[in-house]
């Protein structure tokens, strides 16, 4: 029923009471296009059934959901799902719906999620470090709780939960997407189950009457080395390296001695030892300033 990722669980990472962990799980996420059509229906994806199909290319698993209408009129979810990597290509694609679908009505993508409480800490997950990040015109930013906002040409939008994050990319920037991020915690005292409500709804565009669009699901930790690895999508620049010239000196100095080292050594308490040596030789003259 509607095609979409029910369930994500983060695997080897547990909660802080040692539970399994998950990102998506018992209808915390929605997915959904809302569109009509040209008998003057409206219709929701995620309140219809998709025809589901499981293929391999190499080792690759490939998973179809159609909506079919007939057997040449469709629209299709397809998701690639590579082993051993949080990225999950995916693809929203119909045929032979120009004459189904009524373009005079906006078709409308929406995605919302309830971040689930992760951390014992609930106000330092919540308050500091789970947030709202997204791309526009090359550039990041973040928007705060109990904000929206309208933004042209959003690359993708990533909804983190300070170690982990959820996010969505699409290689055809949206246009007049709206965006909301909501903080559900009325009492830090209690047993909180989610932290904010995020949310995303733009309009989607066809393509000589279909609709035709390449995306990606990441769904995994915020862990800066990783993330930087997806070449051209700044999705490392929402991992917490510190605020100001700390976060610089994190990422241009620390990050890629710690990754050095890491080359030559699996013993971390040994790296951060000799990564101690490397940084008072460094502040070795500074150091020493102060002492006279």
């Amino acid at each position: 029923k509607g095609g979409q990722i029910v369930k994500a669980q983060i695997k080897n990472f547990k909660t802080y009471n040692s539970l399994p962990l998950y990102l998506i799980k018992d209808n915390n996420a929605s997915f959904n296009i809302n569109f009509g059509t040209t008998d003057n229906r409206i219709l929701n994806t995620k309140d219809l059934f998709f025809k589901p199909t499981v293929s391999k290319n190499g080792e690759t698993t490939v998973v179809s959901m159609k909506l079919n209408v007939s057997n040449s009129q469709f629209l299709e979810y397809r998701y690639e799902i590579k082993p051993n990597n949080y990225m999950v290509n995916f693809a929203i694609r119909s045929q032979g719906l120009s004459s189904v679908i009524n373009s005079s009505n906006p078709i409308n993508l929406n995605w919302s999620l309830n971040g689930f409480r992760n951390e014992k800490s609930l106000k330092t997950e919540n308050t500091m470090y789970t947030k709202l990040y997204y791309k526009s015109d090359d550039d990041v930013d973040d928007l705060g709780a109990g904000k929206s906002d309208i933004i042209n040409n959003l690359d993708w939008v990533s909804y983190k939960q300070h170690f982990f994050s959820s996010s969505l990319l699409s290689d055809t920037p949206f246009n007049k997407a709206a965006i909301t991020s909501t903080d559900l915690v009325k009492d830090e005292e209690r047993d909180t189950i989610f932290t904010k409500r995020f949310e995303l709804q733009t309009p989607l565009a066809l393509t000589n009457g279909e609709l035709n669009y390449n995306l990606k699901w990441f769904y995994g930790p915020s862990d800066y080395n990783l993330l930087k690895t997806f070449e051209g999508t700044s999705l490392g620049e929402t991992a917490d390296l510190g605020w100001g010239i700390f976060g610089f000196l994190n990422k241009t100095v620390f990050y890629p001695v710690f990754n050095f080292l890491k080359g030559f050594l699996s013993n971390y308490g040994l790296i951060i030892i000799l990564m101690t040596i490397v940084v008072r030789i460094l502040m070795s003259p500074l150091v020493y300033k102060s002492y006279v």
